[in-house]
């Protein structure tokens, strides 16, 4: 984390070298105060030439008189000097380190000899520190600073438990004070990395310095530097022409990054084949007024339009954590909304609009009530303010802030230039708040006035997340109409406070930093499904109300709140119960509004229109369907009617079926009615080559349920021989697609119209009497064609939004809707679809990424080019997927089933399939293990649609390397009884027992660490003269991260989970997040590939078992863990035997029944002492070892072996024994 950037000032106030000093884009410069090698490495002089016109230095490894040196350049402008300096860490080397006493100093920081400083509870101290060393970069004569580490809020160790949310708040303090205290003294200053904090920082602070956005795929979050005309100082460590080039070609960000690439352990230069103009020539920056003497508490910069997070200059002693909203509310003269307000809402719910809208539904005890501000009379509000006895109850109107909607009186207004693409799933149009947004703001002005006249007390303005939405952003960049939105939004909290309304932030919940000090109680639709609850606490921290509402089952959603697994146990939730809402019973009655403490005094806010900074996008954007209608889809959401024909709702697993729109032939081979037999419960056909009469002969099956009939087509690719082709214009044709005569889609760019194409597509679907649909080709983003240069993760989220609108769409034509293929979408997909449709996903080692579709009791439909008993006996072996997927084999350009040796039951008599027990298969080192119970899978993390992920995409599994055949033992399990030493750990301090002399003759295997063992002594280890190779089983650390590891560089912050238990340098890992596992998956693969090159002959991961660590499941449900354990665990095993090395369980003994078929042995500490042996003996059963330890007396556990609570004579035991290993 060492960086430093050039300096972008907008204006400043004096420079000690210069008056008006700017740094503008494409900034040539140089950095020697860190890089890629060793600090000496690029610590010199010499690498400064005399075009850079700005430089990075050390404040305290860089004398006043080398910085003065450096300013000068002969007949040219002065060089700018910028001092780097940790603004987060305690470096213990530095002069100043005696200056910081133990209470400023947090945990240890991974990877580096420092320690994160407590900018929490000991903020003050920590400014007063870093106002020192501003002071010396002074003295030292440096232009600016680059104060690093400036980012604790997104590191787990720095946060050392503390809510993200309020780091993250204290972060933005301190970061704002710096940028001010710098300011005050002359000095530019840097924004180092913190990318997530650009849109709130970016107006105070003189330039960005960053560290591998393109690595990263974060570049675009940068822009609102160059923006501002400010430079963007960018550094990468890789190779010079693979970076530049894709700088060149725009795709990782500007052209006009300032960027350099290690190279030796230096920096150069990207080649951009154009010399900058010098800054002397650069047109002169807007001007600036010099910051006052005294440190201010907001920047001196050009100040930000749009309220700071910061106290407000005007009043420094002041905090503005319940910000100015204005007259209080009109009836009841309060200013807030207080948590744990109890409500209810009439004014849409999980059903039809009128279901809900009535005044029946408010009970005397509701507090709070939402209504629709047009769907309800001036007296009617006024009734439902009364309360007997009690305080007036506030009524809330609900409208739409965002959206056009025919029906509303004052739908006239709208004029065409306002209105943008239809909603998808409503029938509303966005508006467009960036090029239309005066005229967006009168109208909206009109509809909070009409709100004061029938006498509201606050507003709920819905669909403020048009940034959120490809279609309402209609090929805008997501930062720019993400500016305009929070530009649109503090508009709206000021207008309806300057006429005395109460206002709610609806859902964007990405913005809830930057907008929670103008609303005065949030609004949210499905945080608990979507695992977001966490991102409003910031209203609950300010004593405002969280109003919730879910779409799920009242006792399931309660029960999390009652844990705090999903978020607070404050929140105010309704849970949709029979289309109308019903209230968490929180077992306690809050205090009534009117006896709660007052809020803090507030100044009415201006109603002047704030202009929003320009800001960059989340850092993640939510994968959950768009919650900015009244109505929105729930988690599982209604798939519309039933089938047509049958009245099924889903499509079980093991449905027997046949395929006849396409095979591994052409077309026309397969396309044969013939082919369908009368055990095949589903067919697929082909939607243009089928008639509608032989869609109707399909279905019929004499004394059994109709068969379902699924209708192919194309929903990603233009196919010109279609009879719907000409209505296909130019303007939505992208690339062609390789292999195949047909072109992309540009769901990006056109994706209104392709959704109108492929509407019609779907009314004949149902025209021609089919019961559902198979749409291909809905994986744009994972093809580089098709892509055509845009950014994958802007890509991907177009491709989310397009197949959620499928599903809705298809569902409420009454059609059943599968998911063709996009394996990486299954997660956030699944729960909008009925069944999978896949090909080769047990060629390509993929078919676990399908189980979220069986553990929902919905079939896979699975298909593969490839030998018919080869893959089923795969399939019966368990290795490659699950013995409940429906798969079929191309043969002969047909396809045929795999023989399953049952006939599964019709779907009619169909309950919820039992597990299977696979056909035996002679396959050597595994057998069958039984399918893991059905769990329902959690809702996915929004987290949101990947906003860039900060992390690379792991490389492809390499393929083994070394070891291409069997191991040792000839492939089969590790039988028991084996006599074996234990030399990776023992009950010592570890480096007691890693020693060859303990191996003996008679030891069969031998334990050793996978990173701490050379390839020389696995191979001399092995060698038994006279006797068989010994088993040589290499140890890692599958579940934690270890700081002393040689790959420690490789886990980034966001796998890292909390400090394991007594454990020093390891922290769990995080494998409950998608993108975290991915991450996780590559660097556990590469341990794999080492194995495979040092020559261990299987291995042991360790600490599998994070479901039985409180510390690792991080509040999530044990089952929810052991679930992901069990996916983990099993994808493990599968890369272990791709790599014919033998693998042991090690504990985790509850997931044996489920893991027993793809483990060779086990490997157990201490089930004598906690009586857990008999779980063991599962493996004994199976010819498999299980290799025992005991921290105890050597006598005591051998003597009970025999004991069915203690084990077994056939385990093969060891006990510690002064910190080394004895046999029983």
């Amino acid at each position: 984390m060492r960086s430093f950037l050039p300096l972008v000032a907008t204006g400043l106030i004096l420079l000690p070298h210069a008056v008006g000093a700017n740094v503008y884009p494409l900034t040539t410069w140089q950095n020697i105060a860190w890089c890629g090698g060793d600090y000496a490495s690029c610590q010199k002089t010499q690498y400064v030439k005399e075009e850079h016109e700005l430089v990075i230095v050390d404040l305290y490894e860089t004398s006043a008189a080398t910085i003065r040196s450096l300013k000068s350049r002969a007949g040219k402008p002065d060089r700018l000097v910028i001092c780097y300096y940790s603004a987060g860490t305690y470096e213990a080397w530095r002069p100043d380190a005696n200056a910081f006493s133990d209470d400023v100093l947090g945990n240890k920081m991974s990877g580096w000899d420092e320690r994160w400083l407590k900018i929490t509870s000991a903020l003050p101290k920590v400014k007063e520190l870093m106002g020192g060393r501003l002071d010396y970069a002074v003295e030292q004569g440096c232009d600016g600073v680059e104060p690093d580490n400036v980012d604790c809020y997104d590191n787990s160790a720095c946060r050392n438990g503390e809510a993200k949310a309020s780091v993250r708040s204290a972060q933005i303090e301190y970061n704002e004070w710096t940028a001010s205290a710098a300011h005050s003294r002359g000095l530019l200053v840097g924004l180092k990395n913190s990318l997530d904090l650009v849109s709130t920082l970016q107006p105070h602070y003189d330039f960005a310095v960053n560290e591998e956005c393109q690595t990263w795929d974060e570049c675009e979050m940068l822009l609102p530097f160059l923006n501002n005309n400010k430079a963007v100082l960018q550094t990468e460590y890789e190779n010079v022409n693979s970076v530049c080039a894709k700088l060149a070609n725009g795709d990782q960000g500007a052209t006009t990054f300032s960027t350099l690439i290690s190279k030796n352990s230096l920096w150069e230069a990207c080649p951009y084949g154009a010399t900058p103009t010098p800054q002397g020539q650069q047109p002169p920056p807007p001007p600036r007024t010099p910051a006052p003497t005294a440190v201010p508490t907001s920047a001196p910069t050009t100040p930000p339009t749009r309220a700071p997070t910061s106290p407000p200059t005007s009043t420094p002693t002041q905090t503005p954590a319940v910000p100015p909203q204005g007259p209080s509310s009109p009836s009841t003269g309060r200013t807030n909304v207080y948590p744990l307000t109890t409500w209810q809402n009439i004014a849409w719910c999980g059903g039809d609009y009128s279901s809900c809208q009535k005044t029946q539904y408010v009970k005397e005890e509701h507090e709070l009530v939402i209504v629709d501000l047009y769907e309800t009379s001036a007296a009617t509000i006024r009734s439902l303010k009364s309360r007997a006895g009690k305080p007036d109850r506030l009524v809330i109107c609900y409208y739409s802030a965002g959206t056009y909607e025919a029906w509303r009186p004052d739908a006239n207004a709208f004029s065409d230039d306002v209105l943008g693409n239809k909603m998808s799933g409503w029938d509303e149009r966005w508006l467009k708040i960036t090029s239309a947004l005066p005229k967006v703001k009168e109208l909206m002005g009109g509809r909070l006035d009409y709100a004061v006249e029938q006498g509201c007390d606050g507003v709920e303005p819905d669909n403020v997340d048009c940034y959120d939405n490809s279609a309402c952003r209609n090929g805008e960049a997501k930062a720019s109409v993400r500016s305009a939105q929070i530009e649109y939004n503090e508009w709206t909290a000021s207008a309806a406070h300057s006429r005395g309304l109460l206002v709610g932030l609806k859902n964007s919940l990405d913005l809830v930093s930057t907008l929670q000090p103008h609303y005065d109680f949030a609004v949210n639709e499905e945080c608990q499904t979507w695992d977001e609850c966490e991102m409003l606490l910031p209203f609950l921290n300010n004593n405002k109300a969280v109003l919730q509402t879910e779409y799920e089952n009242v006792n399931s959603v309660c029960a999390k709140l009652a844990n705090g697994d999903q978020g607070a146990t404050t929140f105010s939730t309704l849970i949709s119960k029979n289309s109308l809402w019903e209230a968490c019973p929180y077992g306690a009655t809050p205090t009534p509004q009117g006896q709660q403490p007052p809020p803090p005094p507030r100044t009415p806010a201006p109603t002047a229109v704030p202009t929003s900074a320009p800001t960059t996008p989340p850092t993640r954007a939510p994968t959950s369907p768009p919650t900015s209608t009244p109505t929105q889809t729930p988690a599982v959401p209604p798939q519309g009617p039933s089938s047509p024909s049958t009245g099924r709702t889903n499509v079980y697993p093991l449905t027997t079926w046949q395929n006849i729109a396409w095979c591994g032939g052409d077309y026309s081979s397969c396309q044969k009615t013939q082919y369908v037999k009368e055990e095949h419960e589903l067919v697929i056909v082909d939607l243009y080559e089928t008639s509608a009469a032989t869609i109707r002969s399909l279905k019929s099956r004499a004394g059994k349920p109709d068969r379902l009939v699924i209708c192919y087509y194309s929903a990603g690719t233009y196919e010109a021989w279609r009879p719907d082709a000409n209505a296909f214009s130019d303007d939505v044709l992208g690339n062609k697609m390789s292999g195949w005569d047909e072109r992309w889609l540009k769901i990006t760019s056109a994706l209104p119209k392709v959704k109108e194409l492929m509407g019609g597509r779907l009314d004949y679907a149902v025209e021609q009497g089919c019961d559902g649909v198979e749409p291909d080709n809905v994986d744009c983003y994972d093809n580089s064609a098709c892509r055509n240069g845009e950014a994958k993760a802007s890509v991907r989220s177009a491709q989310i939004e397009y197949n959620e609108w499928t599903a809705s769409a298809a569902h409420s034509r009454g059609l059943l809707v599968g998911l063709k293929n996009s394996l990486d979408l299954v997660s956030t997909l699944q729960p909008h679809y009925d069944f999978a449709v896949n090909e080769e996903c047990q060629t390509w080692d993929e078919c676990e990424m399908l189980l979220p579709f069986l553990n929902n009791n919905k079939a896979v439909l699975q298909t593969e080019y490839e030998n018919v008993n080869s893959v089923c006996a795969k399939l019966a072996n368990g290795d490659q997927g699950a013995t409940t997927f429906s798969t079929l084999i191309s043969k002969n350009s047909l396809w045929e089933a795999c023989p399953y040796g049952a006939t599964p039951t019709p779907q009619g008599q169909q309950p919820p399939p039992p597990p299977r027990t696979p056909a035996p298969t002679a396959v050597p080192t595994r057998e069958p293990a039984p399918a893991p119970t059905p769990v329902p899978t959690p809702a996915p993390t929004v987290a949101p649609t990947p906003a860039p992920t900060a992390a690379p995409t792991p490389a492809p599994t390499a393929a083994p390397t070394a070891a291409t055949t069997a191991p040792n033992n000839g492939g089969v399990p590790v039988p028991s009884r084996i006599q074996w030493q234990n030399m990776a750990w023992c009950g010592g301090d570890g480096t007691s027992c890693m020693q060859t002399k303990y191996v003996r003759d008679a030891d069969d295997l031998v334990i050793v660490d996978l990173f701490d063992t050379s390839a020389d002594t696995i191979s001399s280890l092995k060698k038994r003269p006279g006797q068989k190779d010994r088993i040589i089983i290499c140890y890692y650390s599958a579940g934690t991260f270890e700081n002393w590891r040689e790959d420690k560089r490789s886990f980034p912050a966001s796998v890292k989970g909390k400090k394991m238990g007594d454990w020093p340098g390891e922290k769990w890992l995080d494998i409950l997040n998608e993108d975290s596992r991915d991450i996780i998956k590559g660097i556990m693969t590469r341990r794999l590939d080492l194995a495979v090159q040092k020559g261990c002959d299987g291995v042991e991961p360790d600490n599998v078992d994070c479901y039985a660590n409180k510390r690792c499941r991080q509040g999530a449900s044990a089952e929810h863990v052991r679930q992901a354990q069990i996916v983990y665990n099993s994808w493990t095993a599968v890369q272990a035997d791709r790599r014919y090395l033998l693998i042991g369980l090690k504990n985790a003994l509850e997931l044996i029944p489920d893991l027993l078929g793809m483990y060779d042995f086990a490997i157990n500490e201490g089930c004598q002492a906690y009586q857990e042996c008999g779980l063991l003996t599962r493996f004994l059963e199976k010819g498999k070892a299980v290799l025992h330890v005991e921290y105890e007396n050597v006598n005591k556990v051998c003597s009970r072996r025999d004991n069915a609570d203690y084990g077994s004579a056939s385990f093969s035991t060891k006990i510690a024994k002064n910190s080394l290993w004895k046999d029983c």
